[in-house]
């Protein structure tokens, strides 16, 4: 016996998404750029996308990237998604970077308009020839002389796609109740 079941996104896990939890004036979870000028992250409570906190990337002379190794990455089967949540004055831009079986790295852009106003970036990434030992990192990009804003990142299962990743095991649970009055025969199958 067969059933289809609706199953939701594969979610990738991405520590701290919402940039909410912090310690010594960094977002726990990311990696920051050692020599980022003083004062230039901070963790904004006001003027943020969602009722959290977010990181705030203030103006200087460089590029700040933060990146994050995923702890559970996906596998090579089929699109990845990667959204973020943020605003800025420049070309913010994020990434999934992944390093091929040649050595090389490929981060694919998503880009921000630099509007001002909050924005879902959204892109895809189909792992293409990934290295099975390369870890995948989110990468985030605020331009110098940018004011930005960072408050949301998954990481998911392209809705499009097989919505189960084959390179996990899954279980398939079920809950049976006897009703009086009512039989029923369960079949084995081997």
């Amino acid at each position: 016996v067969g059933a289809k079941m609706p199953v939701a996104p594969v979610v990738y896990w991405v520590r701290n998404s919402f940039l909410d939890a912090w310690d010594n004036g960094k977002p726990l979870g990311w990696e920051l750029p050692r020599d980022v000028e003083d004062g230039r992250i901070a963790r904004a409570t006001e003027g943020t996308h969602g009722a959290g906190t977010s990181l705030h990337v203030l103006p200087g002379d460089s590029t700040v990237r933060i990146e994050q190794v995923l702890a559970a990455p996906p596998t090579d089967a089929g699109p990845i998604q990667l959204t973020v949540v943020a605003k800025s004055t420049g070309p913010l831009r994020a990434a999934l970077s992944y390093v091929d079986g040649i050595g090389q790295i490929h981060e694919e852009w998503i880009n921000y308009s630099g509007g001002g106003q909050w924005e879902n970036l959204l892109g895809e990434t189909n792992l293409g020839g990934r290295h099975p030992d390369s870890p995948i990192k989110v990468v985030i990009e605020s331009p110098a002389n940018a004011d930005s804003y960072i408050d949301a990142v998954a990481v998911t299962r392209s809705v499009n796609a097989t919505t189960l990743d084959p390179g996990f095991d899954y279980v398939l649970s079920l809950y049976v109740k006897h009703e009086p009055g009512r039989s029923a025969q369960l079949a084995r199958s081997s």
